[in-house]
């Protein structure tokens, strides 16, 4: 996406900031900079990392229908990543889907955007208007 100028609003919705590591993160906020016009605003929402170190567990099995699917979350924090080692048990048969994601604080998102003139609006902790802290399962930023 090489756009300049073209929208009045973006949005980066749920944990899809968690596809990308820092170095992709801060080209994705260039682009998205870069889109915007004057005066428009990106509506920035992912999980906090702070709150979803309180959530991990050894692991969780669900079950529906008979069929299983089991996580087991690490925490790297070095790289800052979960990696979960998720297997699927349906009509018997297994199958394994590991995959990682990045998690970001409030800090880490603040330093990356600072590298462009955005303004920030709002911050806040959820999707009802939440305070940010400790407590908070997301970051929302809008700017």
């Amino acid at each position: 996406m090489d756009l300049k100028n073209e929208f009045d609003l973006t949005y980066l919705l749920f944990n899809t900031l968690g596809f990308f590591d820092r170095y992709d993160c801060m080209v994705l906020f260039k682009k998205i900079y870069d889109a915007l016009k004057v005066g428009s605003r990106a509506f920035i929402d992912t999980k906090n990392r702070d709150y979803i170190l309180k959530e991990i567990k050894d692991y969780e099995i669900f079950e529906k229908e008979g069929n299983f699917m089991i996580d087991r979350i690490q925490f790297d924090p070095i790289t800052g990543t979960t990696t979960n080692y998720r297997t699927y048990i349906k009509e018997g048969k297994q199958t394994q889907t590991p995959f990682t994601m990045y998690f970001y604080h409030y800090s880490d998102l603040m330093q990356m955007i600072s590298s462009f003139p955005f303004k920030v609006i709002k911050i806040l902790g959820g999707w009802k208007d939440e305070t940010l802290d400790q407590n908070a399962r997301r970051i929302i930023l809008i700017l």
